[in-house]
């Protein structure tokens, strides 16, 4: 997100998501679902094992 320039507010628009739930990701208290986790890996063009904790 760093890299990216991205807020938790604008990454919760870009996944269609709420920004409480983006933050209860990015602060490790949620899991994101697997399509969840699968969309922020393509999105943000990471490793599917590093957003799911795998």
């Amino acid at each position: 997100m760093y890299e990216m320039g991205l807020t938790q507010a604008k990454l919760a628009k870009m996944l269609n998501l709420s920004p409480a739930r983006v933050s209860e990701i990015v602060s490790g208290k949620g899991e994101p679902s697997l399509k969840t986790g699968r969309l922020i890996s393509q999105k943000l063009n990471i490793d599917p094992s590093i957003v799911l904790g795998v």
